[in-house]
């Protein structure tokens, strides 16, 4: 029996799925948009961030990482900035769990 090719929708069911036992993950309003609770809340020019919105990347975003990014860390932090609409000075700011926590959302869309 062959393998079968796994579809976008399939992948967002099991992000889903994996997402709902995380712990600190929220689901909100948007599809496949998460709240991040922050272990350690951050201060980036007078705006403290307790929690972060992240969404899936589209192409445009893929494509934005790829042409403004230096290396393989700044690709995956320009990334999950313009994914949280945030800017990657704050996302450098976090503690390493939180950046984990992020970093489970946004994995599955770089594998796939």
């Amino acid at each position: 029996m062959q393998p079968v090719a796994r579809s976008a929708r399939s992948n967002r069911r099991r992000l889903a799925c994996l997402l709902a036992d995380e712990p600190g993950v929220a689901a909100i309003g948007a599809p496949g948009a998460r709240e991040i609770v922050l272990d350690n809340p951050v201060e980036h020019e007078g705006t403290v961030y307790r929690s972060m919105m992240i969404r899936p990347p589209s192409a445009v975003d893929f494509a934005q990482a790829l042409r403004f990014a230096r290396g393989k860390l700044d690709r995956g932090m320009t990334l999950v900035a313009l994914c949280c609409d945030l800017p990657k000075e704050a996302l450098f700011r976090l503690s390493e769990a939180d950046q984990q926590k992020l970093g489970v959302f946004i994995e599955p869309y770089l594998s796939a």
